[in-house]
């Protein structure tokens, strides 16, 4: 059972050893923050869950979610670790964990404050899970941009916001356009990530969503992508020896794709790309780097 009466709310949880339900207040940001418990400096608190104690927040989340997997953590996205918003939870590695709090400061002790933002007008989220009956998405008009910015809710990692059991850009494309045809996206015109403006949204497909993440500069490239196997140093290395390196333009020279390979531990497909200007883009063809060396050569 689940009940919320103005800023404050309670929980039954399943298996909880003195049977009285968890009670939470609703804080500006969307947090809960659990009431009338002996809690930590950093608002978390403990409970006794079928004879075993634990963490409120990892009873709240297996209480919706299931069993935490072994070598998992329950991450906070919104850097309050006595938040029991399971909006506001994920699952995560230790190390994933650790980096949240270098990130937030929290390895220092810092204790994070909510300034609450006036929205400039509010959509209620139907949904039918009783933990998200009452869930709305506030939103405030960028005066620039025109963009309608989500302001109650904590974002993701990749800068977008959920409500209920999506995301608050797909919620707002059905409300006022209809369905996502099976295989579309929501794609942003304006390329914010946090705003859910209706006519800033338009769908289509991922190939669409990844060129309009190159066009706006979103998407990483070189080595500041994560599955990067070089440095920008080597990729233009390779570029520079290009012509002692056997190619179907080059079947002369004696140095192999495979041999190159080797010299950084990858596969023959990789340096081949690069070689053929399908991969590293943003860098200086082979043609282009030639004539650059000799500029230089003359010089």
């Amino acid at each position: 059972m689940f009940e919320t009466t103005n800023n404050y709310g309670e929980i039954w949880l399943k298996g909880n050893s003195n049977k009285k339900p968890l009670k939470y207040e609703i804080l500006p940001n969307g947090c809960y923050k659990v009431v009338g418990r002996k809690l930590r400096k950093d608002g978390r608190g403990r409970i006794c869950i079928n004879g075993k104690e634990t963490y409120i927040h990892r009873a709240v989340y297996e209480h919706y979610y299931g069993e935490i997997p072994k070598g998992f953590v329950i991450r906070h996205l919104c850097d309050f670790g006595g938040c029991i918003n399971i909006e506001h939870m994920e699952l995560g590695t230790q190390k994933d964990n650790v980096q949240d709090m270098i990130k937030s400061g929290r390895t220092r002790g810092k204790v994070n404050s909510f300034e609450k933002i006036q929205p400039d007008f509010s959509f209620k989220v139907n949904n039918d899970s009783p933990f998200h009956k009452h869930m709305t998405i506030d939103v405030k008009i960028n005066e620039v941009t025109r963009c309608w910015e989500v302001v109650n809710r904590v974002p993701t990692p990749d800068g977008y916001f959920r409500v209920a059991d999506g995301f608050a850009h797909r919620f707002m494309y059905k409300k006022f356009h209809g369905d996502i045809p099976k295989g579309y996206v929501v794609r942003h015109k304006c390329h914010n990530r946090a705003c859910v403006a209706p006519h800033h949204l338009v769908i289509g497909t991922p190939k669409d969503n990844v060129e309009d993440k190159v066009k706006s500069g979103r998407q990483l490239k070189g080595s500041t992508h994560g599955m990067s196997k070089l440095t920008e140093l080597q990729a233009i290395f390779i570029r520079i020896i290009s012509p002692l390196i056997n190619t179907k333009e080059n079947q002369k020279a004696g140095l192999k794709q495979e041999e190159v390979a080797e010299w950084f531990g990858l596969r023959q497909a990789y340096i081949s790309a690069l070689l053929y200007n399908k991969s590293w883009k943003h860098l200086p063809n082979h043609k282009e780097i030639r004539e650059i060396v000799r500029e230089i050569d003359v010089s």
